[in-house]
């Protein structure tokens, strides 16, 4: 994805958070989970299933915690959400 546009992405999402009335702390949470999920799988601005479900095979096969993936995914799950 472009820097230009995932930029973008990342303020609208942290708005979005922010207008939910999401704590500082999660905000910058969430953003930063974002941020890696479009890194690692080059997403799409509206990510499928597929590419959400290889993310978190992939994650779990390098030995992240069930938690860590959880809260990697809710950031991902939330910004779905966002975007609908």
């Amino acid at each position: 994805m472009q820097r230009n546009i995932a930029k973008t992405i990342q303020r609208t999402y942290q708005a979005w958070l922010t207008h939910r009335e999401y704590s500082p702390a999660t905000i910058q949470k969430y953003t930063k989970a974002l941020a890696r999920f479009f890194s690692d799988t080059g997403a799409g601005k509206i990510p499928d299933r597929e590419t959400v479900a290889a993310w978190r095979d992939d994650l779990a096969g390098q030995g992240y915690s069930p938690a860590t993936v959880n809260g990697l995914l809710a950031a991902v799950n939330m910004y779905q959400e966002s975007v609908n």
